[in-house]
């Protein structure tokens, strides 16, 4: 892999535009994972979420889906960080995104084992629901 360190995306935090930022990467640096993402969710919704979500057509089940597809890419992201960096927003900037530089101490990214399997990317998806289930029960109990 030649993932360089540095911004992927700035100056945004939707899910429209982080979405195909990061699918990009993951098409150019581990083709295979970007095919299980798009695979898992469906190539056109996979498109879909590449456009402003119109809330009036759409419901929550597809604001939840987004979610649930950025969290994987996400997670795909960190499992593919080189080693001495680590995948997310630099500090001081939350809308700055990319591979960032990290203390020995503090590097537990790269992925030694090679890329994810079909249970890893299963068991992405269902932490993600896990907690948006959990999320949805806390505002429904006032919290």
């Amino acid at each position: 892999m030649t993932i360089t360190i540095g911004t992927i995306s700035h100056g945004t935090m939707r899910e429209e535009d982080l979405i195909p930022a990061f699918l990009s990467v993951l098409d150019s640096e581990v083709p295979e994972i970007a095919a299980k993402v798009r695979d898992e969710f469906g190539a056109s919704f996979v498109e879909r979420c590449c456009t402003p979500l119109d809330i009036e057509y759409s419901g929550d089940g597809e604001m939840a889906n987004r979610s649930r597809l950025l969290e994987m890419i996400w997670e795909a992201m960190e499992k593919i960080a080189p080693k001495g960096t680590e995948f997310g927003a630099i500090e001081g900037d939350g809308s700055d995104y990319g591979f960032w530089a990290v203390d020995d101490d503090e590097d537990d990214s790269g992925d030694e084992d090679g890329p994810m399997d079909d249970e890893w990317i299963h068991k992405a998806y269902e932490r993600q629901y896990q907690r948006q289930h959990l999320d949805t029960l806390a505002r429904m109990a006032g919290r």
